[in-house]
């Protein structure tokens, strides 16, 4: 019964500790790109009222034991107002470092870096 007192308590803790994972610039046409963790995928949102044109982003992950996820890269995408790209989808676990960068013709560009514990496909930040 205190073993599965003590693991509930180190789950909640962990659940607890995970941090949502989001970045967002913006310019002054009301383009605005944001980085986003949706469970096990990780994307860019367009968050601003004007379409973002010709985005190219890149993917990179940094970890010692990955199950399934791998560095991507994309050009020429185009994202309406509150439209939602997908372009990773990690599971693993050990120390991580992502790296997302995008950038587009008409927003500011993004250049982000998670580091923290990957656990499955949440990143606990440390």
């Amino acid at each position: 019964m205190i073993r599965k007192c003590i693991v509930i308590g180190i789950l909640c803790l962990l659940l607890l500790t995970i941090a949502p994972a989001s970045s967002a610039q913006q310019t002054t046409n009301g383009a605005e790109l944001k980085i986003e963790q949706r469970g096990l995928t990780w994307g860019i949102r367009n968050t601003g009222d004007a379409e973002v044109e010709n985005i190219i982003w890149t993917f990179e992950i940094n970890i010692p034991f990955i199950i399934f996820g791998m560095e991507h890269q994309r050009n020429g995408i185009d994202l309406q107002p509150g439209q939602f790209l997908p372009i990773a989808t990690i599971f693993g676990f050990g120390p991580a470092e992502i790296i997302i960068t995008a950038t587009s013709n008409n927003a500011a560009p993004l250049d982000v870096t998670f580091e923290g514990l990957l656990f499955g496909p949440f990143l606990i930040d440390l």
